[in-house]
C-alpha cells in the first residue's frame, strides 16, 4: 500500500483483525477510486 501511496495502520475490532484508513485534508471520488485499487492490488488470501 505504501508504495501506492497510501499508509495504512493496523486495528482491531472485537476479535477481527482490520486496518484503518484516515485521512487529511480534502477527498475526492477519483481519490477513493485509486484507494480501492490499491487495496485490491494489496490484497492476499489466505488458505487455510
Amino acid at each position: 500500500m505504501k508504495e501506492q501511496g497510501f499508509v495504512i495502520y493496523p486495528g482491531k475490532v472485537s476479535n477481527a483483525d482490520c486496518f484503518r484508513i484516515g485521512n487529511i485534508g480534502d477527498v475526492y471520488p477519483a481519490d477513493i477510486e485509486r484507494l480501492i485499487g490499491a487495496v485490491k492490488n494489496a490484497m492476499y488470501w489466505e488458505l487455510a
